[in-house]
């Protein structure tokens, strides 16, 4: 079933994502105190990667390629701290650094976050992938959200 996701600025730099699932209502925070790109830098990384997701390398357009900070940070929004990825691998990025979030510029309860709102943003084929994948450390997730999955 396709999810419809919005996002809703709640101050220069945190991100609300309101996910409706089967008619239910999922809110997760993703970005507690992380900058986002601007619209510039997006649309440049966008542009560069033509479609192509710099992670797998996958065609998936345009539209659906998220600008990706490769470490964390305000202070670092520069084209060369960024890339393209397909909600895919954007999930898988933060999911593989779950225990180590600190590496990428994040603490690890706002990666906790950003790996539930990401991953859950997939489809359930792609959902269950990357959860059998990295099992461990979606338990590890689930268990610091206090969510079920």
């Amino acid at each position: 079933m396709k999810k419809e996701i919005s996002s809703l600025q709640t101050s220069k730099d945190k991100h609300l994502a309101v996910i409706l699932v089967q008619g239910g209502v999922f809110l997760a925070l993703l970005g507690i105190s992380l900058a986002s790109f601007d619209k510039r830098v997006s649309r440049l990384l966008k542009e560069r990667a033509n479609g192509f997701c710099d992670g797998c390398k996958e065609h998936v357009g345009k539209e659906n390629l998220i600008a990706s900070h490769l470490i964390h940070g305000v202070k670092n929004n520069s084209p060369e701290n960024g890339r393209a990825l397909c909600p895919y691998c954007e999930a898988e990025y933060h999911l593989s650094h779950v225990g180590n979030a600190q590496s990428i510029g994040l603490k690890e309860k706002d990666n906790y976050s950003v790996c539930y709102g990401h991953v859950h943003q997939l489809p359930p084929f792609d959902q269950d992938i990357l959860i059998q994948r990295y099992s461990e450390k979606w338990q590890r997730v689930l268990k610091k959200l206090d969510k079920d999955y």
